[in-house]
């Protein structure tokens, strides 16, 4: 296995090291994220938070890059429970979509509050 440590990761890495290296990026930019969540029967790899409420869904996959092409089934068992949480789900599918994945929820949490 080859590890670079500038926020990208060769293929290979087990989706531990790609819910870390989310979870610093988050950290470092005052993001509020926690890890491997259970609740009401969901394990949830991460869930971002915006006021000390949950914000968002993060699913981490290790996908070779062709799979990960394909994105997350949004119609498998484990996506629709997702979807009655009624929050945003967003995939990390490999070591590569770290960073755009990251973006993604800066973009959502920039976003004004509808009340």
């Amino acid at each position: 296995m080859n590890f670079t440590f500038t926020g990208i990761i060769s293929k290979g890495v087990p989706e531990a090291n790609i819910q870390a290296e989310f979870y610093k990026l988050c950290r470092d930019a005052k993001i509020q994220v926690l890890l491997e969540i259970t609740y009401k029967n969901c394990r949830f790899d991460a869930i971002v938070f915006r006021e000390n409420k949950p914000f968002a869904i993060i699913e981490v996959k290790n996908y070779c890059l062709r799979r990960s092409r394909k994105g997350l089934n949004l119609n498998g068992r484990q996506m629709k429970k997702y979807k009655e949480f009624g929050l945003p789900i967003v995939g990390i599918l490999n070591s590569k979509q770290i960073v755009p994945a990251f973006e993604k929820i800066v973009e959502l949490l920039n976003k004004p509050v509808v009340q």
